[in-house]
């Protein structure tokens, strides 16, 4: 399942870079993924790394747009 929700996400991120409540939105729900994978029965954590990295990547995007580096 997760493999099917990453494309989503990056998606968005890509078609607006500088959207603030896009960048929320998706800082919130890889961390819920991450959160999801790691509670699972039987947790990958390359999957959640991967979530993980992109919910940091979502967070320095923000704190960009908050620092005025992105225009």
């Amino acid at each position: 399942m997760a493999d099917t929700l990453a494309p989503i996400g990056a998606h968005t991120a890509a078609a607006f870079p500088t959207d603030p409540i896009r960048l929320y939105a998706k800082l919130m729900n890889s961390l819920s993924r991450c959160q999801h994978e790691l509670r699972a029965a039987t947790p990958c954590y390359d999957v959640a790394q991967s979530h993980m990295d992109s919910a940091r990547d979502a967070l320095a995007a923000l704190i960009s747009l908050e620092s005025g580096s992105i225009h």
